[in-house]
């Protein structure tokens, strides 16, 4: 139990990995400051340029679906972990803690993203088909719409409703349903932008300064 909770608190600390923040400070710019002031993927592809915000994204999947693959065989060490918690439902309480991590940041005086990129990174180990089809909405939203918040609002509405036709777990769905809702009320703000018809469009350029 003891390795449980250490592994938990790191992966909740490795969740908090502000990457856009670092990215941008390397950069020399303050991501914060800068166009909806989010330090995700998209406000870095905004700011920084595409390639950029591609990195923030990668970056930001890797650690989230690493300390999920790494938990059964780093516990295979600690005999005790396992015979305590059920490996779903370690899995599903890891998955949480490396989106809290994220989305109230410790670093960051509890104000980090809005969990999209890590979000991801935790779907893919948990429902990667769901990812399949939730990305498939994704780009058709914003293809059509321009709006890469209607369509991260899409795709988690599609991964939470695909989790009940291809999971069986009930650990896992029901973290996925804590996880979905943290990220949409992450994006309350942008919901109001979208209904008052004054979120901004994505375009995939850099800001001159």
């Amino acid at each position: 139990m003891i390795f449980f909770i250490i592994y938990l608190l790191i992966s909740f600390l490795i969740g908090a990995i502000p990457t856009g923040l670092i990215i941008g400070r390397i950069k020399k710019v303050d991501i914060r400051s800068q166009g909806s002031r989010n330090i995700g993927a998209t406000n870095v592809t905004r700011t920084l340029g595409p390639i950029f915000g591609i990195i923030t994204l990668f970056i930001d999947c890797l650690k989230a679906f690493f300390p999920l693959i790494l938990f059964k065989p780093i516990s295979s060490y600690f005999s005790a972990s396992q015979q305590l918690l059920n490996l779903e439902l370690s899995r599903s309480i890891i998955a949480v803690a490396i989106l809290c991590g994220n989305t109230f940041n410790p670093f960051l005086r509890f104000k980090g993203g809005k969990g999209v990129a890590t979000g991801l990174g935790i779907m893919l180990f948990l429902n990667p088909i769901g990812v399949a089809i939730s990305f498939a909405i994704f780009f058709i939203t914003v293809l059509i719409s321009k709006y890469v918040s209607l369509g991260s609002i899409l795709a988690v509405i599609t991964i939470i409703i695909s989790s009940f036709f291809l999971l069986k777990s009930f650990y896992i769905i029901g973290a996925i349903i804590l996880i979905g809702l943290i990220v949409l009320v992450r994006h309350k703000e942008n919901i109001k932008r979208l209904l008052n018809s004054t979120e901004n469009k994505f375009a995939f350029k850099k800001n001159k300064k």
